[in-house]
């Protein structure tokens, strides 16, 4: 993990951190005659925030799923028509208010977008204890070079029609989930747009499903 703190433009801290170890080394980088200064934390005065920054994030990583991205699925049900006892690696959603909601409604009406973000926001936080204000704090301190090394979360949602669309919480430039409309695909693995069309590999377009009953209600 590598990360960097200018000051000015006279010379750059550079940290180096092991995960393994949960230790920091420090460099200070003099730019005006690219001499290397080399700083151990540990012995040398150091920002204590920076250190704390540092312990934040490698508590994120150490969470389950262990790494900067941590990703899995959710399968929307309605608990009165029953559910299959094997969902493999998608986690069963029995309490969702709605479950015949659509990745369609969700693209379609900002109060179902707005609705699913917080709910996903809420399973996110019980699934995966992390403090997301501390560590977005964190990364004030101490932000990646290697944005592949950044704390990423994502949850893909699967409903009741086959379809399925995915929220992403990317804490280096958010505090919340937010549905990313790109990924919406119906069982086929076609990209649905909210429209309700989708595209095959080809290229070809063709129109999905009719609108949910209030919307095509309100549009007659």
């Amino acid at each position: 993990m590598l990360a960097r703190i200018d000051h000015e433009a006279e010379w750059t801290e550079v940290y180096v951190g092991d995960l393994q170890t949960r230790t920091l080394r420090k460099y200070g980088v003099a730019r005006s005659w690219g001499q290397v200064e080399r700083y151990d934390v540990r012995r040398r005065r150091a920002d204590p925030g920076v250190m704390a920054a540092f312990l934040q994030l490698v508590n994120f990583h150490d969470i389950a799923p262990r790494g900067w991205r941590k990703a899995y699925a959710l399968r929307i049900v309605d608990p009165a028509n029953g559910a299959p006892d094997d969902f493999g690696r998608v986690l069963p959603v029995f309490d969702y208010p709605t479950p015949s909601v659509t990745a369609q409604d969700v693209l379609m009406d900002p109060r179902q977008r707005r609705f699913l973000e917080a709910y996903l926001q809420a399973d996110m936080q019980r699934r995966i204890p992390v403090d997301i204000d501390t560590t977005r704090r964190s990364l004030d301190h101490l932000r990646p070079f290697d944005a592949t090394r950044s704390p990423v979360i994502q949850v893909q949602v699967h409903f009741m029609d086959g379809r399925r669309i995915t929220s992403t919480l990317d804490l280096a430039n958010a505090s919340s989930m937010r549905i990313d409309e790109r990924t919406a695909r119906d069982a086929h693995d076609r990209t649905v747009s909210a429209d309700g069309a989708f595209r095959d590999d080809g290229g070809s377009t063709a129109t999905g499903g009719a609108l949910p009953h209030d919307l095509a209600a309100a549009d007659s």
